[in-house]
């Protein structure tokens, strides 16, 4: 069955393979669980057009020598929807997805006869009282066979199929601090991620609509303002719209989840300008990003350009350090 891929175990194995199929190439990564440490053995990002990528990805594994590697392949954002669904009551965790199918027809832009469906559970101390939630993964079937046809093409052996926000979970597990709430952010060319963790429990996952184009001075284009709706027109710059979408996730962390305040903010490893010292005034918390060099082991420091662009393939190969 398909739908088993999802979040599978880890097999017993001492390192896992993954791998990102994006509209813009292939992301590669494996991580080696040693006794004290995860180890990035390899990581690369083949730039190629989609009806490209599995090919590439083939002749990578064999120039490279990895066919028969355990492969978790996380998908793209564009590649499923996750919503966020008040859970049915008195209803197993093993039969959440079955029972939210009839629930999310009209909310999913994929057809139910045609979609592979995921339910991730939030802690219990989550909503204290009030309804739960969950987040439902939707897929197209489809977009889960061929992943799983790639996989077995390049000679990998699959072992799950991860999503991106999951991916960032288990980065987040990098850091040593992790007692208190805390934030790790991904933000792309257009867009990003924002999740929110106490330990080793996701919290809330948001997307966020602001990313690195709207951010650089010269490619935000001038907007003309009606002034008959000129009192709605609040955000002055694309730093504020950023700012405003991070603290809109904080807030609701704080008041609807009732966790407390969150106690710092880690961006993934961005090889651009960030307005650091902007979000860490005006959120009043430390705001910095990740250099993964410093929680991962490796041969010599990978780029940082390669770690932005690899980082949910990082993410996917460490699903292991659950049962480390």
């Amino acid at each position: 069955m398909l739908q088993s891929f999802f979040f599978k175990k880890q097999a017993d194995s001492q390192s896992l393979f993954a791998t990102e199929f994006s509209p813009q190439g292939v992301s590669i990564a494996e991580i080696e669980q040693e006794p004290e440490a995860s180890r990035l053995t390899h990581c690369a990002f083949l730039e190629s057009p989609q009806k490209q990528q599995v090919q590439l990805l083939r002749e990578h594994v064999q120039r490279h020598a990895l066919q028969g590697r355990p492969c978790s392949v996380v998908l793209h954002p564009s590649q499923y929807q996750l919503l966020f669904l008040d859970r049915p009551e008195e209803i197993p965790d093993d039969e959440l997805a079955e029972a939210l199918r009839w629930r999310i027809k009209d909310l999913s832009q994929i057809p139910m006869a045609e979609a592979v469906l995921e339910v991730i559970t939030l802690p219990a101390d989550a909503f204290r009282g009030r309804m739960q939630m969950v987040y439902v993964v939707v897929a197209h079937r489809k977009t889960i066979e061929e992943k799983a046809e790639a996989i077995k093409y390049c000679g990998l052996h699959l072992q799950a199929i991860d999503i991106g926000e999951m991916a960032l979970r288990n980065i987040g597990l990098l850091l040593p601090q992790r007692q208190q709430g805390f934030g790790i952010v991904r933000v792309e060319d257009e867009g990003g991620t924002i999740n929110l963790m106490e330990k080793e429990a996701l919290y809330l996952s948001r997307r966020i609509e602001n990313g690195l184009l709207s951010l650089q001075p010269d490619q935000a284009e001038p907007r003309e303002v009606d002034p008959n709706f000129a009192f709605f027109q609040t955000v002055d710059s694309p730093a504020e719209a950023l700012l405003l979408e991070l603290q809109r996730s904080l807030d609701y962390y704080e008041s609807q989840l009732g966790k407390g305040s969150i106690a710092r903010l880690h961006f993934t490893p961005l090889d651009a300008d960030l307005p650091l010292e902007f979000l860490q005034e005006r959120l009043g918390i430390p705001v910095e990003v990740m250099q993964l060099n410093h929680f991962l082991q490796a041969s010599e420091p990978w780029p940082l350009k390669l770690q932005q662009r690899c980082i949910r393939a990082i993410g996917g190969a460490l699903r292991q350090r659950e049962q480390a």
